[in-house]
């Protein structure tokens, strides 16, 4: 899920890649737990392209 999101953002599909990291996000936290390196990136990744797109939109 977290390649897909990142091949979506680099589409230029960024709300889709958002909500596709979301869930990921979401999985990664139950799976892996909070302290595991690949759901920190992943939330890091989420966090930027959060507000990369609020900066868009302004």
């Amino acid at each position: 899920m977290n390649n897909l999101a990142f091949t979506l953002k680099g589409q230029g599909l960024t709300n889709r890649a958002i909500s596709l990291m979301e869930n990921c996000c979401r999985l990664q936290t139950v799976v892996l737990g909070p302290q595991h390196p690949f759901t920190i990136s992943s939330h890091e990744a989420l966090a930027t392209w959060q507000l990369e797109a609020i900066e868009l939109s302004k």
